[in-house]
């Protein structure tokens, strides 16, 4: 008997360590990725634990694999994962246009979370953060550290890059003279940017950026390149030919880089005086951007001017009064203001 309660008791102890480290295994696996079936509209969920999540793959391990499953990212629907407080108190200040305090959260977040690939997906909604608050220079540090993480990163358009004839001023325009030699090419690109129209620095920024589009990685070699084409419009030195070619050689860039180039394609069609498809090209900016940065704001106030100098007035203040109610943290939105003015004085 007392054999028997020794082998019992032993049984009992069994069951509640199988059941201990089956709730370990459990949370351990409480992911959740849905990805792309093998036909079209199907559908595999996996319960996992995902070890890493990059612009091109996810890798994740599960419970019945025996080593960790890739997924490419373009085959990724949805995740489910957990986030802290913290976290999710920075995004619900996102959200609610309270930009200081979801800064404040994220980056608290971000100082504990443990996973890498969360880590960065909280340092994404940090430059969203700092392009609201149109802030450049904040926006391009952290967008280095994201790069340097992942330079394979599906938010390539949120790269703070100057597509108009402005420059940087203050304690950007300081920074970014020490960015100009940097070992970073993202850190030299920003700055070379940043600083292709300022009097002082403009002949040096060109020469950083004939350097970078002739360096390895391809998405840096692109962006330097039309970054150059910033003196074209400045110049008026386009074509229709010029255009036809600028047009033809977007659509082969990734979504993520066209959104600089329309807005540039959109200028050159105004040196041209076609305002209607300059029009038509710089709306295509905030469609592809789905972002915070000012240069869908700007794009939308161009496209604006654009048919109010064909006569369509109405067309012109609607699409200022969404930069209001879209846009109303942007810079422009001032401008968008006063244009929505004048078209009214004109009635």
């Amino acid at each position: 008997m007392q054999i028997a309660r020794k082998i019992f008791s032993m049984g009992i102890l069994l069951i509640v360590a199988a059941s201990f480290f089956n709730q370990v295994a459990l949370a351990q696996y409480s992911d959740e990725v849905v990805q792309q079936g093998s036909t079209p509209g199907s559908r595999i969920t996996l319960q996992c634990q995902i070890i890493d999540y990059t612009g091109s793959k996810l890798t994740c391990r599960t419970a019945t694999a025996n080593k960790p499953i890739e997924i490419g990212s373009e085959n990724v629907i949805t995740i489910r994962t957990a986030q802290t407080t913290a976290q999710k108190a920075g995004i619900k200040a996102f959200e609610e246009g309270q930009i200081r305090e979801a800064e404040l959260q994220l980056t608290e977040a971000i100082n504990v979370e443990p996973r890498v690939w969360m880590r960065r997906e909280i340092l994404v909604m940090l430059v969203r953060c700092a392009l609201k608050r149109n802030d450049f220079l904040t926006a391009g540090t952290r967008f280095q550290l994201l790069f340097e993480s992942d330079p394979d990163t599906t938010h390539m358009n949120l790269i703070p890059l100057l597509w108009n004839d402005s420059a940087a001023q203050g304690e950007t325009l300081e920074t970014a003279v020490a960015w100009l030699k940097d070992e970073n090419p993202v850190a030299r690109l920003l700055a070379a940017s940043w600083l292709f129209f300022d009097a002082g620095h403009s002949e040096t920024s060109l020469t950083v950026l004939n350097e970078l589009a002739r360096t390895p990685g391809e998405r840096i070699r692109q962006l330097a390149s039309w970054q150059r084409r910033r003196l074209q419009i400045r110049s008026q030195d386009v074509t229709d030919a010029t255009l036809k070619h600028w047009e033809s050689t977007i659509t082969q860039l990734e979504p993520g880089l066209r959104p600089g180039p329309y807005f540039l394609l959109g200028r050159g069609y105004l040196v041209r005086q076609d305002f209607e498809i300059a029009a038509a090209t710089f709306l295509k900016v905030p469609l592809i951007h789905d972002s915070e940065h000012p240069l869908s704001a700007e794009s939308m106030i161009e496209a604006g001017r654009a048919l109010a100098r064909i006569g369509l007035h109405i067309e012109a203040a609607t699409l200022y009064s969404e930069i209001l109610d879209r846009y109303s943290y942007a810079a422009i939105a001032g401008e968008a203001r006063e244009e929505l003015a004048q078209l009214a004085a004109q009635k």
